[in-house]
């Protein structure tokens, strides 16, 4: 089978130079073959026909000269690189081409050597990535998955005689081009193709964006589209069926699927969810592929998901999920099975858009109480406002060397000392449900130098308070700081911790029943709970959603700086005693943007009582923190 070779284009129109071009680079026949165009239209033409790899083209020609061909190859064939090459180059011809995206710019006369050296190098960029036929899957699993890696590339699509592109940046969909369409009725024409081949190649340094709406929201509509023309096309084929009988459900109950490689735990969580009459498990899956199949049937409105099982694992089930048919999904496994590693990949599940993590239920433990949190946590997710949700791109690991001059373990003299003036920030973040994704967004956006001490309390199982801390401090420049309730095993909580500036704080919000916050002999620590007075216990009713309350309250009574108490998705926010303690004070209340929330009725508790200073997303949150 003879190596199908990329084409050079070079665009000139003196028929000398082309001819001498052409010569010169004869010897690299074998690395690429060559094409000429006397004009800018005529090279537009062949581009159209052509699979064009690269083009040369000079810069002063008639019609169409070299900039404005870049300019048009840019929107119609993002995926090709551009040289440009003059012998008349101006200053302002310089400053013009610097600021568009060329790929390099040469003035004649130049050094064939040096030029065959730079065609070839860039030949070679412009053919990395894969090539692959489309048989037996569809066009938009490909788009999908490279959005669920949050990608940056360029995908050419190529059926019969039509070819487009579709531009990926960093998992957002931003421009697509096919034939004389772009933006959105461009890419919805190509993902319209039955079949074909495609190419994935380097994104453009520089990209039009010709498309708005979110990747999510791109797939989602795709997929309706194709729902609706295979629904038409089997009505036209087949007569509707005499009867088909109709599900009925009782209004008001969530409707469950449980997906688990266990049967004996698929058996545990349905008798414990089943036996409220707030839930109706309406079928079960052992593996990921037929969970899909599921899922499109009987459209459940919570689906628990276990991590490893065969076939198709939790992880691929999860991003197919999440857009083919997004909904709640609340990862259900036993920590105790999940190795070290595997905890940080139940992080990227929640990452990836699941609301919440829930232990599997243990015989050894109450399970009147197992019952009743599972059957709380799955009321809640199915409140969850899936199509709010933004992936969130992966925080890069930062290496020792970027982090070793910047993070510090060593203590500082504490900030508190000589409380009353100077005192820098204290926060406090609530998250709940849907929360972790804001977290893994906002903590890495800090950094060790901030005026501030963050204290972040979210609902999560106590094993989970290690991995969470390593999980961040890997991708932050502040040191990311355990905390656990002192009942827990070989936990240094037990002791008083010294509050640091600059640090963040992570504990979940049983923390918040167990421990307080107060002034000690060298600064501010946060301890095991004692007894406070009983004028503001009396407030707040025994309960545990208003453990926040009494935190709240503690903080008041000890910290004398700024106070900014923000709050994320599914933030329990018990009686609003507490916010309104941190109120009275001129403290900040800074809520998430409900648009970009999963849960919003604990924090629309708030902003109805008018408690809430202002909204605002991860990175103004963070910019606030930072300059306190």
């Amino acid at each position: 089978m003879v190596k199908k070779l990329p084409k050079l284009l070079i665009v000139d129109d003196e028929s000398e130079v082309t001819e001498v071009l052409c010569d010169a680079l004869a010897p690299d026949r074998d690395i690429y073959e060559i094409i000429t165009a006397d004009n800018g239209s005529e090279a537009l033409a062949i581009l159209n026909r052509e699979e064009i790899t690269l083009v040369l083209s000079d810069v002063m020609m008639p019609e169409i000269n070299g900039i404005e061909l870049l300019d048009k190859i840019k929107r119609r064939f993002p995926d090709i690189g551009v040289i440009l090459m003059s012998g008349y180059g101006t200053d302002e011809m310089r400053a013009t081409i610097k600021q568009i995206d060329c790929l390099r710019f040469i003035e004649k006369p130049f050094a064939i050597s040096e030029l065959r050296q730079l065609l070839r190098e860039n030949i070679n960029k412009q053919q990395q990535g894969f090539t692959g036929t489309l048989n037996n899957i569809e066009l938009i699993d490909i788009i999908q998955m490279c959005c669920l890696s949050v990608a940056s590339m360029a995908i050419q699509v190529t059926q019969n005689l039509y070819k487009g592109v579709i531009v990926i940046s960093d998992g957002e969909i931003i421009h697509a081009v096919c034939d004389n369409k772009t933006g959105t009725d461009a890419f919805h024409e190509i993902i319209s193709w039955e079949g074909g081949s495609f190419q994935t190649l380097r994104k453009p340094s520089e990209t039009v964006v010709s498309i708005k709406q979110t990747s999510q929201f791109l797939l989602m509509e795709a997929a309706r589209l194709k729902d609706e023309k295979s629904l038409k096309v089997l009505s036209e084929e087949k007569p509707e069926p005499a009867s088909r009988p109709a599900i009925k459900l009782e209004a008001g109950k969530r409707r469950v699927l449980i997906v688990d490689d266990s049967a004996m735990m698929c058996k545990v969580l349905m008798r414990l969810l089943s036996a409220n009459d707030l839930i109706e498990v309406i079928g079960t899956a052992q593996n990921g592929e037929e969970a899909l199949e599921k899922i499109n049937a009987l459209k459940p409105d919570v689906i628990t998901l276990d991590v490893n099982m065969p076939i198709m694992g939790g992880s691929t089930a999860l991003k197919h999920i999440m857009l083919k048919n997004p909904g709640p999904v609340v990862i259900i496994s036993s920590i105790s099975s999940i190795s070290h590693k595997g905890l940080e990949n139940i992080f990227d599940f929640l990452r990836l858009g699941a609301v919440d993590f829930i232990a599997k239920p243990s015989m050894s433990t109450n399970m009147a109480a197992q019952e009743e949190l599972l059957v709380q946590r799955i009321c809640l997710a199915a409140s969850a406002h899936v199509e709010n949700f933004k992936l969130v791109k992966a925080p890069p690991i930062l290496s020792d060397e970027n982090t070793s001059n910047i993070k510090s373990t060593d203590s500082p003299p504490s900030p508190w000392n000589g409380m009353l003036y100077s005192s820098p920030a204290l926060v406090i973040i609530n998250s709940g449900m849907g929360g972790y994704a804001e977290l893994i967004r906002l903590v890495p956006q800090l950094n060790n130098k901030m005026r501030a001490v963050v204290i972040a309390l979210h609902t999560m199982p106590s094993e989970f308070v290690n991995p969470f801390c390593e999980y961040l401090n890997k991708r932050s420049l502040t040191n990311v700081v355990p905390l656990l309730p002192p009942h827990i095993e070989n936990n240094k909580s037990e002791r008083p911790v010294t509050l640091k500036m600059g640090n963040c704080y992570i504990g979940t919000n049983q923390l918040a029943l167990n421990m307080d916050i107060i002034n000690g002999e060298y600064g501010l620590l946060i301890k095991a709970h004692e007894e406070r007075p009983q004028d503001w216990r009396d407030k707040i009713q025994d309960h545990p959603e208003n453990n926040f309350d009494r935190f709240l309250y503690t903080v008041a009574d000890s910290f004398p700086g700024v106070i900014i108490t923000v709050l994320l998705s599914g933030a329990q926010v018990g009686n609003l005693e507490g916010l309104r303690c941190i109120k009275t004070i001129d403290g900040w209340i800074i809520s998430q943007k409900s648009n970009t929330c999963m849960v919003t009725p604990p924090l629309e508790k708030a902003l109805d009582e008018q408690l809430v200073t202002l909204e605002a997303s991860s990175s103004e949150i963070a910019n606030m923190i930072l300059t306190a």
